[in-house]
């Protein structure tokens, strides 16, 4: 609980007694009911706003994450054709020298050059 929630219940709890022992103006409680309406309205699209910002950056992170395993992955397959098809270099070598499985550079290995 923040402050603006405590602060919000302390008003309404005012407004409540008040409005036990009747003491209270008409046009004051309902100017107060406004007020504390619209602050409330305020506060809950900010928090709002706060939520989807923080999604969207974790979705932009996440994104670019995912862009840069793509990337390296794509390089690293490039790199096996190279020294499998250019440098004629044996399934062992490129894989140790790329991280790639055995099973993929042997498919690499299988494609024409």
């Amino acid at each position: 609980m923040g402050p603006s929630y405590a602060l919000l219940r302390f008003g309404v709890s005012t407004v409540l007694y008040k409005l036990k022992v009747g003491h209270y103006d008409e046009d004051a409680l309902e100017q107060a009911f406004k007020s504390a309406s619209e602050k409330l309205k305020e506060k809950m699209l900010t928090t709002r706003q706060r939520i989807e910002n923080r999604g969207l950056r974790k979705g932009r992170r996440q994104g670019i994450e995912q862009g840069m395993q793509q990337g390296m992955q794509n390089k690293a397959l490039d790199i096996a054709r190279y020294m499998l098809h250019a440098l004629h270099l044996g399934v062992d070598k490129v894989q140790e020298a790329t991280g790639l499985s055995r099973q993929l550079v042997h498919q690499i290995a299988q494609e024409k050059a």
